[in-house]
């Protein structure tokens, strides 16, 4: 036992910083008004710890454990260098016995099948992301980077404290595809997926709710369905790469915040039909550089184009005294 708890105390001297760096970068880069929140709620440092920085750093636990299963599968150059297996086997792993068998006594269809055995296990850790489940009376799944949900009816609203249950694997989805029939999109659905690229919202969906797709930064574009109704408060907040938003004529709300800080928007209209539109609702976004607003209002919302540095063209109702 005592030689193999030494390999593994050199081990974990040699990789312990690749896991802390990984978890230091996550931890960075959570909102900092999320921590300033608890605060002023009066949480513990347990509890915030618990309830905020935990969760928010799920997908790159996943990720790191994942590397570490992978690279203790295919440990080699360390136990070879240190025992060679010995004594007497009691560190031989699957890398050393591959290349005994395959080097040393010249099997090498044994030594194939091992090799064969160790790429299995090490797709295992991978596979691992794939998931599914439901979520009120929807059903999702996540293959491939794809998270797919169907069934008929509204999505759930979460919490910071009870989030949707693919939040864990936030890092792993790439894009998001909601099925027809579902009616609405909940509140902090798709929170921090921040490498979701493509979003595909069907015609039933009437509302989005509040935060649904807040801190999606590497979202490009989004098609929202011509039956759109309601756009939630910051719903499309810190979207920092979306380019494109085409809102259909039949929206009747736009909430505070809703684009806030998508930097990358460069124009926008209004529809006649907006008959609510909340405040700063396009502060930030430095390249928008056209809006035209539609809706019969008589007061544009106040911070509205705040800090739209790139803003040259603004189209007014007669309404707007």
């Amino acid at each position: 036992i005592l030689p193999m708890w030494v390999i593994a105390f050199v081990a974990l001297w040699q990789y312990v910083g690749q896991s802390m760096m990984l978890y230091m970068a996550q931890i960075s880069g959570i909102d900092k008004s999320l921590y300033e929140a608890s605060y002023i709620d009066g949480c513990t440092k347990i509890q915030t710890f618990r309830h905020i920085t935990l969760p928010l750093i799920k997908p790159m636990v996943g990720t790191a454990m994942s590397l570490n299963a992978i690279g203790s599968l295919k440990f080699f150059d360390l136990i070879f260098n240190m025992t060679e297996g010995g004594p007497n086997h009691k560190t031989e792993v699957l890398a050393t016995h591959l290349y005994t068998q395959g080097f040393k006594y010249f099997k090498y269809g044994y030594a194939s099948a091992i090799g064969v055995v160790l790429l299995v296990l090490c797709l295992l850790p991978v596979s691992a992301h794939a998931a599914s489940g439901t979520t009120g009376d929807l059903t999702w799944s996540l293959s491939g980077g794809t998270l797919s949900i169907t069934g008929k009816g509204d999505m759930p609203d979460y919490s910071d404290g009870a989030m949707a249950p693919w939040f864990g694997s936030g890092a792993a989805i790439t894009r998001i595809s909601v099925g027809e029939g579902v009616s609405s999109i909940g509140e902090l659905a798709f929170y921090g997926c921040g490498r979701v690229t493509a979003v595909t919202l069907p015609s039933s969906v009437t509302t989005i709710g509040a935060r649904a797709f807040k801190d999606c930064t590497a979202l490009t574009g989004v098609r929202l369905p011509e039956g759109l109704t309601s756009i939630g408060e910051a719903a499309f907040e810190s979207c920092e790469k979306l380019t494109s938003v085409r809102l259909s004529e039949g929206l009747t709300a736009i909430g505070s915040y809703a684009f806030y800080r998508c930097s990358a928007l460069s124009s926008i209209t209004i529809p006649a039909s907006v008959r609510s539109m909340g405040m700063v609702v396009f502060a930030y976004c430095s390249g928008l550089t056209g809006a035209e607003i539609l809706c019969p209002i008589s007061k544009v919302p106040d911070w509205t184009f705040y800090k739209c540095t790139s803003l040259t063209a603004v189209s007014l109702p007669d309404t707007v005294t």
